[in-house]
């Protein structure tokens, strides 16, 4: 009887020290989850903060490719105003020529009669 009570005595120590083992593991197993929780949580909080920034990238873009075709369109409208003013430019110095031509042929004409009229006097 003895000996079948420090076996039980043993068995019973054996299934505390189990138990307290299992209590441990259990305890780290909960610091573990409670760990993963927060990372999961701060990755969640992390990820909100990345698509408010990609949000606002995007915008940006929106915005900055919005201003590049405004200024792809003021050159388009300055390079045909260039052109323009070329052509007008082309045909005010054609005119001037044309003008300065027939005044210099006028002139010419002015000064043979004046020198045929030099002559006659």
């Amino acid at each position: 009887v003895k000996k079948q009570f420090e076996a039980q005595e043993l068995g019973v120590a054996l299934l505390k020290r189990n138990i307290h083992t299992l209590e441990d593991e259990l305890s780290d197993a909960n610091t573990v989850m409670e760990e993963k929780n927060k990372s999961h949580a701060m990755w969640k909080e992390d990820k909100i903060l990345l698509e408010k920034d990609l949000d606002i990238a995007e915008s940006k873009l929106e915005d900055l490719y919005k201003q590049l075709k405004l200024e792809k369109e003021a050159k388009n409208v300055l390079e045909q105003q260039t052109s323009d003013l070329r052509c007008r430019l082309e045909e005010v110095s054609t005119s001037h020529r044309e003008e300065a031509q027939q005044l210099q042929s006028e002139l010419q004409i002015q000064c043979q009669l004046a020198g045929q009229f030099s002559e006659k006097a």
